[in-house]
């Protein structure tokens, strides 16, 4: 990941050097500085805890008070993770 991050800063770079005319109407520059993205993704694994009361069949239920109920339990996960700041 950190090496792939290096090569975009790289070919950044070169771009820079470039003049805006060329960048702009040459395909290759397109394509490079679609490349050269600096954007950070940031990418969470959520583990979804069954209730008790929730039997094997959880994986089939799909009515919409299971399902708004899941998104709340995820979302309370989400805010008390984001409020450790240590990453725990």
């Amino acid at each position: 990941m950190q090496r792939s991050q290096q090569f975009r800063n790289v070919l950044r770079e070169v771009l820079d050097k470039v003049p805006v005319d060329i960048r702009n109407s040459d395909p290759w520059c397109k394509t490079a500085a679609e490349l050269a993205c600096s954007k950070r993704f940031n990418v969470i694994h959520l583990i979804y805890r069954h209730k008790e009361y929730e039997g094997n069949y959880k994986d089939f239920q799909f009515g919409l008070s299971t399902m708004r109920e899941h998104w709340e339990s995820g979302l309370s996960d989400i805010r008390g993770t984001l409020t450790h700041r240590d990453g725990r």
